[in-house]
């Protein structure tokens, strides 16, 4: 499962507007427990501001034990929804079990002929325009939203399903 980081699994601190965002309730939990399930989890987000280096060190201790820190991902080119990078992930996933495409013909042929009799299923959840082309090329997709009524409506049409960032925690 690949998982965008802000208002998906991170969201505004109520007592804190301005300050950095937290892991949202239950999250850590719902992540354990797709571990344990052997679900491998992945965080990719892009940064538009500055800062980024810092919420990366604090995403990957928040989650030390649950999601792998070299699964936890941000890039600048993962902000930007016209450059489809998240999906370019979600491909390599799919296609080779691996964040990155294989280096020579043989590997890539070796594991596309594995995909062929067990195939890598990669699920997409996130919330903004940038996860559009990632949730397209996913098996599965969900579109989350901090209230019902705050969906985005593009991001709503791509997902094969929906929740509330609340009850986010309830995946598994």
């Amino acid at each position: 499962l690949v998982f965008d980081r802000t208002h998906t699994l991170y969201e505004r601190d109520p007592y804190n507007e301005d300050g950095p965002f937290i892991l949202n309730k239950g999250i850590y939990d719902m992540l354990s427990a797709l571990r344990d399930d052997g679900v491998q989890c992945y965080i990719l987000s892009g940064h538009g501001t500055g800062g980024w280096e810092k919420n990366l060190r604090k995403c990957r201790n928040d989650l030390i034990g649950v999601v792998e820190s070299k699964n936890i991902i941000f890039h600048s080119q993962f902000h930007d929804p016209n450059e489809g990078r998240k999906r370019d992930v979600i491909k390599n996933l799919q296609l080779y079990g691996s964040l990155n495409k294989p280096k020579t013909l043989w590997e890539q042929f070796s594991f596309r002929l594995q995909n062929f009799f067990t195939p890598n299923i990669v699920g997409m959840i996130g919330d903004g325009d940038n996860d559009i082309a990632a949730m397209r090329q996913a098996d599965v997709s969900v579109c989350v939203a901090k209230e019902k009524s705050s969906y985005n409506s593009d991001v709503l049409k791509t997902a094969n399903f929906c929740v509330e960032q609340k009850d986010l925690s309830t995946l598994p």
